[in-house]
């Protein structure tokens, strides 16, 4: 049983540095995102965008019990976002999405979406 359990935890600590990963990759696009907003004075709310990405959760979680859970997780992102939108930037390497995941990530992460979504 606690052999399980490992293998669990083990899996979960593989996906988190992938979600990790994605989020830094995630918050550093959004930064020219808000760049761009303010270059245009725009609102760094958009409330069509996250209604959009709200239809998008619904649309592509099949199961019910968890598009609730995904949707709460996607709105705290969008908040942080967006405060990470107003803060000046660090001096910083850049890094492309794809040199920030190896092959064997990417087929992992794939492969996590497809499980989720499909």
């Amino acid at each position: 049983m606690k052999i399980k359990l490992n293998k669990y935890r083990r899996r979960v600590d593989r996906i988190d540095k992938l979600i990790i990963r994605l989020l830094r990759y995630r918050l550093k696009t959004s930064r020219k995102i808000g760049d761009e907003k303010s270059a245009l004075h725009l609102s760094a709310y958009s409330p069509e965008r996250e209604k959009a990405i709200n239809n998008s959760i619904k649309k592509n979680v099949p199961e019910q019990d968890l598009t609730l859970f995904i949707s709460k997780i996607y709105e705290r992102i969008m908040d942080v976002t967006r405060e990470f939108q107003k803060t000046p930037p660090e001096p910083q390497n850049k890094v492309s999405l794809k040199k920030a995941l190896s092959k064997k990530e990417w087929f992992l992460v794939i492969a996590f979406f497809f499980l989720i979504l499909f």
